[in-house]
């Protein structure tokens, strides 16, 4: 999939086996993909960073709709990516 129009982020993301499943999880955006194997579970996961990205949450909503991502996942993503 090419990818033409979106500026260049920086997101915090990381993914991680949960028994026989990979899970990809995008901390700022608040998605989540699981696979068989890490490298689908990523590219699952792209393709809803591409999505939200295209197609953003109308402004007239004022964040409403939006949903936070809760602070254990932040927890695990320091854990899985700062501390290894």
């Amino acid at each position: 999939m090419k990818v033409t129009n979106i500026p260049r982020l920086m997101l915090r993301c990381f993914a991680q086996k949960d028994g026989a499943q990979w899970v990809a999880v995008c901390v700022d955006l608040n998605l989540a993909a699981q696979a068989d194997t890490c490298a689908e579970a990523k590219k699952r996961l792209d393709a809803q960073i591409i999505h939200v990205c295209r197609h953003p949450m109308p402004p007239y909503l004022n964040g409403r709709g939006c949903r936070v991502f809760p602070s254990r996942g932040l927890v695990r993503w320091v854990f899985v990516v700062k501390l290894g």
